[in-house]
């Protein structure tokens, strides 16, 4: 089946000699009307045109447990697969993507099922389905690589699918997708739609291009909406390996962005801020109450809010604060000067005191043994203060990165 002619509808097509695609129809995700298809559906409709039969590409002779064995949904509980499976038929049928023949039986696993995708390119392809004010039309090639992608994670197949065949059609019209409008495509919350956004993107499956900052009429920052695009396969090394985007790479590239956008210099040298999961300290705070730059102040704002809805986040906020504003206070002193004052301020009776003259006495054995003990004590002390501040910190930052984990998905 090297290559199927295009006046047929639901057909596999072949294009590059080896690349074969399904069309899949963008009614299927018009979310306002009688056409949307539900995850299931959109993935068993796949597998259906997938197995086009070769004399005549509008029909698939298929049966549930090929299917069922395509999908492997519920792979604990067989029955319930095959049930998804069933009902995902009905589903489709009755909103004309594709008639059943069973003969007159009950579907059940076994059941000899001829189905059929309409021969009428316009039922499917041509017909426009207004959804919301956007106009769904024609149909999406989606591949073999693309299916291979959803099925990765065997419990959200339709969903993922649903999100890789929209991104591949809004990024040809050159379109943006806001999280309200990826709610409405996945039929779930704002907040779920961006995770589920996000964790697609930290797989290295898509790429977002955030929208550029600015300034409205009332002097708050806003974020035009991101555009999305799929990922290309990575190409391979000489011994093959294939590199992936890890999530630490997006957050760096978005770190990179922002930077770019900030006019706030000191932002380079330490970029905790635009950073989630970072370290924060009052250093950070001290930077967050002293810039002029906007989009500083709004990822502060936003990530000591978050830190605060805990009760120990928001007593240590408390604390950087106190800390940053007395830095404001009190501007940083030169190192050799702080030296110098606090020698002089430890020796009151001292009239004249030159730091650059002082001789050190050597002192007998006994007086040296002494101060080494009381050395090696205050180091033994120090030691563990630093131990017991460093397993306070790790415990501080997973909490706060589970707690900004939390008010990113929310917001």
């Amino acid at each position: 089946m090297d290559k199927i002619t295009e006046n047929v509808v639901g057909e596999v097509e072949a294009y590059n000699s080896n690349e074969k695609f399904v069309k899949t129809p963008m009614r299927m995700l018009a979310y306002a009307s009688p056409s949307y298809a539900t995850d299931d559906e959109i993935a068993v409709y796949y597998e259906i045109v997938y197995h086009a039969s070769a004399r005549d590409v509008s029909i698939s002779n298929v049966n549930v447990d090929l299917l069922y064995a395509r999908l492997q949904w519920d792979s604990k509980s067989i029955s319930r697969g095959k049930k998804r499976i069933i009902d995902a038929l009905a589903g489709l049928s009755q909103k004309g993507f594709i008639s059943i023949d069973c003969n007159g039986e009950e579907i059940k696993a076994t059941t000899y099922l001829v189905i059929r995708t309409p021969r009428n390119r316009s039922k499917l392809f041509d017909e426009k389905v207004v959804s919301d004010g956007t106009v769904y039309t024609g149909w999406t090639p989606v591949t073999e690589l693309i299916m291979k992608i959803a099925k990765a994670d065997e419990k959200n197949i339709g969903q993922r699918l649903k999100v890789l065949t929209y991104v591949l059609w809004r990024n040809n019209i050159q379109y943006a997708v806001s999280f309200d409008e990826w709610a409405n495509v996945l039929k779930v919350s704002p907040s779920t739609a961006k995770r589920i956004i996000k964790s697609l993107k930290g797989e290295g499956i898509i790429k977002v291009k955030s929208g550029v900052y600015y300034t409205d009429d009332y002097g708050n920052v806003r974020q035009e909406i991101n555009q999305y695009s799929v990922n290309d396969e990575p190409e391979a090394d000489e011994d093959g390996y294939k590199p992936t985007i890890t999530q630490r790479h997006s957050k760096l590239m978005k770190v990179a962005d922002l930077l770019m956008a900030t006019t706030d210099r000191r932002m380079t040298k330490r970029i905790n801020l635009f950073e989630y999961g970072s370290e924060l300290s009052e250093d950070d705070m001290y930077i967050y109450l002293t810039t002029e730059c906007l989009l500083v102040k709004e990822w502060g704002k936003k990530r000591f809010n978050a830190i605060s809805k805990n009760a120990s986040g928001k007593e240590m906020v408390e604390s950087w604060e106190s800390k940053a504003r007395m830095m404001m206070a009190n501007p940083k002193q030169e190192p050799r000067k702080i030296e110098v004052i606090t020698t002089v301020e430890n020796n009151p009776t001292t009239v004249k005191f030159d730091i650059s003259n002082f001789v050190k006495i050597e002192e007998d054995p006994h007086t040296l043994a002494f101060r080494e003990r009381q050395r090696a004590f205050k180091e033994k002390q120090e030691q563990e203060r630093i131990k017991t501040e460093e397993e306070e910190k790790e415990r501080f930052i997973r909490e706060m990165f589970e707690l900004e984990e939390e008010y990113e998905n929310a917001v």
